[in-house]
């Protein structure tokens, strides 16, 4: 007859041990990918293709679509994803344009780049790569205890 195994999972301690690690991973991949959907002409929440660029614009840009935000590199390169001590993830964007962007400010058009809005998520691409990664978290907590 053979020997049972048993071991306690204390619920207690789970969730702050996948909050970290869910973090920890989120905090490179998820960047990437907004970058990504951004640098395709895609909004990172909407997941639908940005508006197209002013014809005037376009002459100095020398096409109307993808509108990949690139102009100096500076926009993109200002975001920043950031994990605190309890583990929460925020995300922003350091440059100014970005809020212009954001909500359509001056000439631009509306081109979401974040949820920022209650009820407003990523689009389904990254929901499902933030998802993978929670389920990840989630299975090498739970094997650790």
């Amino acid at each position: 007859m053979g020997i049972k195994v048993k071991k306690k999972l204390f619920l207690k301690d789970l969730p702050k041990e996948i909050n970290k690690r869910f973090a920890r991973s989120l905090k490179n991949d998820i960047a990437d990918e907004i970058v990504s959907e951004i640098l395709q002409g895609k909004s990172p929440v909407r997941g639908h293709k940005f508006i197209q660029y002013s014809k005037s614009y376009s002459k100095v840009k020398g096409r109307k679509a993808p509108v990949d935000m690139l102009k100096e590199g500076k926009l993109l390169e200002s975001l920043i994803v950031k994990q605190d001590k309890k583990g929460r993830v925020e995300i922003f964007f350091k440059d100014k344009k970005a809020i212009w962007h954001q909500q359509g400010k001056g000439s631009l058009p509306v081109r979401k780049l974040l949820p920022a809005k209650k009820g407003e998520l990523f689009n389904l691409k990254l929901t499902r790569i933030i998802n993978k990664i929670l389920e990840k978290a989630v299975k090498k907590a739970a094997k650790k205890q």
